[in-house]
């Protein structure tokens, strides 16, 4: 077991995908969903968050060019996205080897299309609800702070 563990991480790159893996490698597909939707929201909020608050935070890019703003929101989705099927497809061939099986990231990604794909949709779904929710978090947060604080030179600065 120790073996296999070790050749897996060797192969995969990811430790925290692999130790992810070896817990579903039981068959549990209820938690795959789980699982990549914990995996997208930890790279989405440490990757993508500084890259949106600098967006949410420089008036050019909101009153003089929205459709950059656009651009970065069309641009979350699909990371977000292929984070998510890529963590999917990850954990299904890493379970695979663990189990004895020796099959490659494009058979993953068919497992995935074939016996994954419904556990997907809610993957989709919560991946569209957490762009919903963090674009209105930053843009209600915007707002407050552009429109209800006082201006710098109210505050003296």
């Amino acid at each position: 077991m120790i073996y296999k563990l070790s050749k897996a991480i060797a192969n995969s790159g990811q430790i925290l995908t692999v130790t992810l893996g070896v817990l579903l490698s039981q068959g549990k597909l209820i938690l795959y969903p789980l699982v990549s939707l914990a995996l997208t929201i930890l790279i989405t909020f440490t990757v993508l968050s500084p890259l949106f608050k600098q967006v949410l935070a420089s008036e050019v890019a909101i009153s003089k060019k929205p459709q950059l703003f656009g651009l970065f929101c069309i641009l979350y989705l699909l990371i977000s996205l292929i984070i998510t099927v890529s963590n999917v497809a990850l954990i299904t061939t890493i379970s695979a080897r663990l189990e004895g099986d020796r099959p490659s990231l494009i058979s993953g990604l068919v497992r995935v299309a074939q016996k994954v794909l419904p556990i997907c949709r809610y993957a989709i779904l919560t991946t569209l609800l957490n762009l919903i929710y963090f674009l209105l978090r930053n843009t209600i947060g915007f707002f407050l702070w552009r429109f209800l604080l006082p201006p710098y030179w109210v505050l003296g600065c």
